[in-house]
């Protein structure tokens, strides 16, 4: 239908550039392979954050943290890595805050 189709280019255009594209010379190890596409994929995604990122809003999320006496740190599945070096990266830098990992099903009694 038109709204799948509507869907599928919004997919699409949110993927990072030449995902699913083979390199045209063959790539003798795999683990190499896998690295580079790993990195260039992660080059992409990052080389887009300046195009849409809010100035004025991460200056506010910025002074509303600043202003807190506590941060609560909320992740689980594929933002666990990320919410815990976040954590980690707060009490290192001596700012009170609880990590809410959902490990084992636990985030409502956390």
């Amino acid at each position: 239908s038109d709204f799948q189709g509507l869907f599928k280019d919004h997919v699409k255009g949110s993927w990072p550039e030449g995902r699913g594209e083979q390199r045209a010379e063959a790539e003798p190890n795999a683990a190499m392979h896998f690295l580079r596409g790993m990195v260039g994929a992660s080059l992409a995604s990052l080389g887009r954050i300046e195009s849409g990122f809010d100035v004025e809003s991460f200056e506010k999320m910025l002074a509303t943290l600043a202003d807190a006496d506590l941060i609560y740190v909320i992740g689980s599945k594929r933002a666990f890595p990320v919410t815990t070096y976040l954590s980690l990266t707060l009490s290192q830098q001596g700012v009170r805050n609880v990590l809410v990992d959902n490990v084992g099903s636990t985030a409502l009694d956390q």
